[in-house]
């Protein structure tokens, strides 16, 4: 559908522009993960800090993307030396104070095999399953929807492939430097 076949009940410039339009836009995010003895973990991140969104030559307050914030948090209990299950928690939120909470649960079997799922406060469920084969791991996710729309999806899918660079000695080395 071309943009001209589009209809709008209000007139948006930027939507009826013909013209393409580039931009440049520089943005932050920052983080912090705090881990503690394998088992317990605690992340805070923000994206778009900066707030900016330039279309073009035009720019407006009223197309800026708003900042979101992230908080995690999660434990892995050991059920025996071969199993672990780890229950976690992540709160996403925007400057509007609109939220969405993932309540997740993962089952790994000695860190090589892994299946999990979550569910979603919009009604998303996630379900997952991984692999790691040496020093390298693949993934597959599948977010389907329990809402009536979901009927006309077929979920979106995620594949993760990647490959850990390096001994575990060796990048680890850093981290006992000082002490």
């Amino acid at each position: 559908m071309a943009s001209d076949e589009l209809n709008s009940a209000t007139s948006d410039p930027i939507l009826m522009a013909k013209e393409n339009k580039t931009g440049f836009a520089l943005d932050a995010s920052v983080g912090f993960y705090y881990k503690y003895r394998n088992q317990y973990y605690l992340g805070v991140s923000g994206n778009e800090i900066a707030q900016t969104l330039n279309l073009g030559n035009y720019i407006s307050d009223e197309y800026k993307l708003l900042r979101q914030y992230y908080l995690v948090s999660g434990y892995t209990f050991l059920v025996t030396r071969e199993w672990t299950v780890e229950p976690s928690l992540l709160l996403k939120f925007n400057e509007l104070l609109t939220y969405q909470t993932d309540i997740s649960m993962t089952v790994a079997y000695l860190d090589d095999y892994w299946l999990g799922g979550s569910f979603r406060t919009n009604g998303d469920v996630v379900w997952m399953a991984g692999i790691r084969s040496h020093n390298f791991h693949f993934a597959y996710c599948l977010d389907t929807g329990i809402s009536q729309i979901a009927q006309h999806s077929f979920g979106s899918h995620e594949l993760n492939v990647g490959i850990e660079i390096g001994s575990g000695e060796r990048k680890q080395r850093w981290r006992n430097r000082y002490f």
